[in-house]
């Protein structure tokens, strides 16, 4: 069996967590990233003004940490 990992080196990965933040258009100086919430926010709302109660974003978040607490089918991030 081989000694080598096949998770990358921490270096390697912030590097390259570097350049793709250098590539996004939300990337402030610095390649400062917006958080979560801004990206949420930059999302197209293309449903009708009519009937509707909650900003998308704040559904999209929701969302987020229904998944990040381990949801894994809609009727679980609905729960």
């Amino acid at each position: 069996m081989r000694d080598e990992s096949c998770m990358p080196d921490a270096g390697a990965a912030s590097s390259a967590v570097h350049v793709m933040s250098g590539r996004l258009p939300g990337a402030g100086p610095g390649g400062q990233l917006p958080g979560l919430a801004g990206f949420l926010a930059a999302v197209p709302d293309h449903r009708s003004a009519r009937g509707r109660r909650h900003s998308l974003a704040s559904i999209l978040s929701l969302a987020c940490a229904a998944t990040a607490a381990g949801a894994r089918s809609l009727v679980a991030i609905a729960e």
